[in-house]
């Protein structure tokens, strides 16, 4: 019975450390995003250093300004999305500027993806019905 019971509550530690882990994992600070969005812009448009410092402070200040909008309690959910979309519009039209012309016609079509993925998703999420349980 007493193993029975150690047992039982080492899975239940395991369990809480996996859950407390999990959102921990999705809680990025914005400099880590801004870091994360930068090191994927480098791999995928293969950007010199100088670009690479350049779109690193871009994105800096685009995650520093989402943050403090996605974190402030007296602002109304639609201007929050609102606020963001302004924010990655405008972050879009910074990186172009310090981009060659190859790298800003891949740049487009990175974005043209992940803009198909979210419509993608979007669509899936919308098509599911619901599921009636019977009694």
């Amino acid at each position: 019975m007493k193993m029975l019971n150690v047992l039982l509550v080492g899975i239940a530690l395991c369990a809480g450390i996996t859950a407390a882990s999990a959102q921990e994992k999705n809680k990025k600070t914005p400099e880590q995003r801004a870091e994360l969005h930068t090191e994927k812009l480098t791999k995928v448009l293969g950007l010199n250093a100088d670009q690479r410092t350049k779109i690193a402070e871009f994105n800096l200040g685009i995650a520093l300004k989402n943050e403090s909008i996605r974190t402030n309690p007296n602002m109304p959910q639609e201007t929050k999305i609102s606020s963001l979309k302004s924010n990655n519009e405008a972050r879009k039209m910074m990186i172009k500027t310090v981009l060659t012309q190859e790298q800003i016609v891949k740049f487009e079509e990175l974005e043209a993806k992940k803009e198909a993925n979210k419509a993608e998703k979007k669509e899936a999420k919308s098509s599911k019905e619901p599921v009636l349980e019977e009694l």
